[in-house]
């Protein structure tokens, strides 16, 4: 029996239950593990034929986790509409297929069937080029001032929040307060997506300075991240974390 990765949206499980001979795997059970097993994931719906989904940015998020997994991309419209909204180009990269539904059965089995997963070195490549096209956004977000201003939102906080745990042990809960709160901004920033993957330094050889310092940037991030996910905070490490990031995102604020 083929088996099938299948980003959570009810129309498209439906629509492949309904085939047979396909083993349906949450989307969320996706790992390192088992990337040779195709990801099929939605652009067009019948009921919504003029909304985009968020199916390419899903499709930027998998390979820049460094999943190499065979990617379908399933359409009610023609490719070349979908396509459109491709601004990455990643439909038209290796281990990437387009499928037009509704189609036969024996079609859907043959392209999972043939599906092969993306090379590492293309693979490397296309994150570089995900991670350009995305940081100049975020970063701006990030800045004071911005919609996402990372030291009022994350930095400002928890080290003021430290401070008054280290002056008063007693209130350490305020420490942890604030890192559910930072884990939120995390997601709603669209931070999350970065901080998941591994190292930026091993495949975005750049000498472009401001996307250097975003990259460096990120990675301290990953080790701040690391250390809140910890569970029992030392606070002087994580007031130097702190003061190590602030003078990382100090670079931006002329950008």
């Amino acid at each position: 029996m083929n088996k099938l990765f299948v980003y959570p949206q009810q129309y498209i499980v439906n629509w492949l239950s309904a085939i047979g001979g396909i083993q349906l795997l949450n989307f969320s059970c996706l790992d390192g593990s088992q990337q040779t097993i195709p990801i099929v994931i939605p652009l067009w719906l019948p009921q919504n034929q003029y909304i985009y989904s968020n199916g390419f940015k899903t499709a930027q998020s998998i390979r820049l986790k460094n999943y190499s997994n065979p990617i379908l991309i399933f359409t009610f419209h023609k490719p070349d509409n979908s396509y459109k909204q491709d601004e990455i180009g990643i439909s038209k990269t290796q281990g990437t297929y387009s499928i037009q539904l509704p189609c036969m059965r024996e079609k859907i089995t043959e392209d999972i069937s043939t599906a092969v997963q993306i090379e590492n070195n293309e693979l490397q490549l296309l994150r570089g080029k995900i991670f350009a096209k995305n940081f100049d956004v975020i970063l701006r977000r990030l800045k004071h001032g911005g919609p996402n201003d990372f030291v009022n939102n994350v930095t400002g906080p928890l080290r003021a929040a430290c401070v008054i745990a280290k002056l008063k042990p007693g209130n350490i809960y305020v420490v942890n307060r604030q890192i559910i709160k930072i884990k939120n901004y995390f997601i709603s920033s669209g931070l999350s997506d970065f901080i998941e993957v591994d190292s930026f330094v091993s495949f975005a050889k750049v000498e472009d300075k401001t996307l250097v310092a975003s990259i460096d940037f990120f990675n301290e991030l990953k080790l701040f991240a690391s250390l809140i996910n910890n569970g029992k905070i030392i606070l002087d490490d994580c007031i130097n974390a702190i003061d190590s990031l602030n003078q990382k995102i100090s670079f931006f604020k002329d950008i």
